[in-house]
């Protein structure tokens, strides 16, 4: 990072998420038999075949009785509902012990649904009242994986009403397991953000970044905010927080 300058970020240059088709077999190797898929189809031998004919009869063949989509359906939102209520528990109660959380978060990572409850588990951390809630949050979501952070990034409006969420969003940025780099590419775009409590989200994110492996970057941007920033809490906090680093 370049110590003289912040840059100025007004678009965010997030990496293509567009996935990649794989090629046909039949381009490469037009020899070999194709294979027709379908929804709710078994696929059995009689679908492989080497003519013409036999293919057609693959896609007209009959569809294998399967687990009705209403029935799929009502077990899929009853899971996700009983891991709404656990989220919905913890941050009510208050209390989230290592067995709890090591078993909400296998839970999570097994959900097809993950960005949708961790988006449930955002909403309800930032509006709890309980002590350590943010805490709570931010010690389970540090461990999500930079495809959900960056979805919950896109996810929530950058205004005062959503302070509380972009804090533990932020500050879970900065403690997760994902490179160094990215953790600025999510922070440095809101460093001059207009909210001045989305800013001290960001500065409180940035001097966590000291003890993950960061301190160059830290100390950079914490002497901008010391600095530069317009609102004299802020620059106060980003002395303090220099002055806690060296």
């Amino acid at each position: 990072m370049d110590s003289a300058a912040i840059t100025v970020f007004n678009e965010r240059d997030f990496e293509s998420r567009e996935s990649t088709r794989a090629k046909s077999m039949d381009q490469d190797q037009p020899h070999r038999a194709r294979k027709r898929y379908s929804p709710n189809h078994q696929t059995t031998s009689s679908e492989f075949t080497e003519d013409e004919t036999g293919y057609e009869e693959g896609l007209n063949a009959e569809p294998q009785q399967t687990l009705s989509s209403p029935i799929l359906n009502d077990l899929v939102d009853a899971r996700i509902g009983e891991l709404e209520l656990r989220i919905r528990d913890i941050f009510k109660t208050g209390v989230l012990n290592q067995d709890s959380k090591l078993k909400l978060l296998w839970d999570l990572r097994r959900s097809s649904y993950q960005n949708s409850l961790f988006e449930t588990l955002l909403k309800y951390s930032s509006r709890s009242t309980k002590p350590y809630a943010f805490d709570m949050a931010i010690d389970i979501m540090r461990d999500a994986d930079a495809q959900i952070l960056t979805h919950l990034y896109d996810s929530f409006p950058l205004n005062d009403e959503e302070k509380g969420t972009w804090y533990i969003l932020l500050m879970s940025i900065a403690r997760a397991d994902i490179p160094l780099e990215k953790k600025i590419f999510f922070l440095k775009p809101l460093v001059q953000h207009e909210s001045a409590r989305i800013r001290h989200s960001v500065l409180s994110a940035i001097a966590q970044l000291h003890e993950e492996g960061g301190e160059h970057d830290s100390k950079v941007l914490l002497s901008w905010f010391a600095t530069e920033d317009d609102n004299e809490f802020i620059r106060k906090s980003a002395s303090y927080a220099l002055l806690d680093l060296s």
